[in-house]
């Protein structure tokens, strides 16, 4: 018989570092096409065009993002007058905020031949560029925009953007700083800035980029909640709560920032502080599936079966084919002793993500508890075969082999879990 090791299902226990963290999101991309209005063409010239009132209207229809308004009262300013380059550019955005990319790429390339020498044209383009996840295209914009306007903060700041998209974090580091160093108070870049050098290794420079920025800008809760991200990963887990409730003293309806702290609070062992903050998250965002996996994680957490298996079946109802769902729903299911429903659950995870070695080891331990050995062989093979060192995937194999009979199989499987393992077997 194996040596005598816990074995239970897995992922009882929610976990930051697991996907658990909602990174936070930088502004989306029609407010940054409207800030471009006035941050990349901050002089204009109403009334210069021989169709100034179609120009005029339309840019107080773009400003309004009425783009299709505006598109239509651009189209008549260059019917009018087809060397207008300033309405081909506006047009563009407008198209670009719709996400018509192709056609924004148009007027924007008829722009610049229009106008060569035009800096912010290029900018422009180069966001288009992006959004197709063209990135060499948008790196060769970006750098054309720079040689006519070193000053284009912008341009670095979007060059950064593709080449940490290329996996050149160094590159994009340098931009973003360069970036920065133009313009401050670019909050959006300082949080790419912070997370490049996080995903560099560079944590304390990635915790001091966050730390500049909220000082510089502290009422941008975006910069609080990333900020908290890195103070989390430093081990600051009481600065990192500080962070977050910054975050949502600014903004008391930042769902993310709920999410975060619940995970926090989960992960330092203060369930009761962890279900308040999801139920927060939830209160204003009610069908925010994730909010309610998480709450289901510290239900499960805390041993409170029924009410883990409620949230998790909210969040499958509000995301079908949410495969953490179904595979914690398992967990709960077991939790309340229904092995059954259990493995159910765990082989919908599979369903959605056949790659899932933790669901497939799940399996095997259910499959295990209901006498169900040659299946509980077979999903154990597959944990093992999708994650190798997978030394509790071999510990239970070991176990179910002795039990149908197979002792030199288990003493194999057994000898590889010591391998992988031996402070299990202490």
């Amino acid at each position: 018989m194996p040596a005598a090791v816990e074995l239970t299902n897995r992922r009882m226990k929610p976990n930051c570092n697991r996907g658990g963290w909602k990174r936070p999101v930088t502004p989306t991309f029609v407010r940054l096409l409207n800030l471009v209005l006035v941050l990349v063409f901050p002089v204009i010239t109403f009334g210069q065009s021989p169709a100034p009132g179609f120009f005029d209207r339309g840019f107080a229809k773009q400003f309004k993002s009425d783009y299709d308004g505006a598109i239509a009262d651009y189209s008549q300013c260059i019917k009018l007058d087809p060397q207008n380059t300033r309405a081909y550019s506006y047009r563009g955005i407008a198209k670009m905020a719709k996400g018509d990319y192709a056609s924004a790429l148009a007027d924007l390339t008829r722009a610049i031949d229009l106008d060569p020498q035009d800096a912010a044209t290029y900018a422009l383009r180069s966001l288009v560029k992006k959004a197709q996840k063209d990135y060499e295209g948008t790196i060769a914009d970006c750098t054309q925009a720079i040689e006519l306007n070193p000053q284009a903060a912008d341009a670095y700041s979007t060059r950064g953007i593709a080449r940490r998209a290329q996996g050149d974090i160094e590159g994009a580091i340098a931009d973003y700083n360069r970036a920065i160093k133009i313009n401050p108070d670019d909050m959006v870049t300082a949080y790419d800035l912070g997370n490049a050098c996080g995903e560099a290794g560079l944590l304390y420079t990635a915790l001091g980029t966050f730390q500049r920025a909220t000082q510089r800008q502290p009422n941008y809760p975006v910069l609080w909640c990333g900020l908290s991200f890195y103070l989390t990963k430093a081990g600051q887990t009481n600065e990192a709560i500080a962070a977050l409730q910054q975050a949502i003293k600014i903004q008391p309806n930042y769902v993310d920032a709920w999410c975060n702290l619940g995970m926090i609070y989960g992960t330092s062992n203060r369930p009761e502080d962890a279900l308040w903050a999801f139920q927060q998250a939830l209160k204003f965002q009610p069908h925010f599936a994730e909010a309610w996996y998480k709450l289901g994680l510290v239900d499960t957490q805390v041993g409170w079966a029924k009410d883990a298996i409620d949230a998790f079946q909210h969040a499958i109802k509000i995301n079908p084919d949410y495969a953490d769902a179904w595979c914690d729903l398992g967990v709960a299911h077991d939790l309340a002793g229904r092995t059954d429903q259990a493995i159910t659950a765990t082989r919908q995870a599979v369903r959605f993500n056949p790659d899932y070695a933790d669901a497939w080891f799940n399996l095997g331990f259910y499959y295990n508890k209901s006498n169900r050995s040659d299946d509980s062989i077979a999903a154990y093979r597959q944990a093992i075969n999708l994650k190798t060192n997978n030394a509790l995937a071999w510990y239970g194999l070991s176990v179910v082999y002795d039990k149908s009979g197979k002792p030199a199989d288990s003493a194999i499987a057994l000898q590889r879990a010591r391998d992988l393992a031996p402070q299990l077997f202490k």
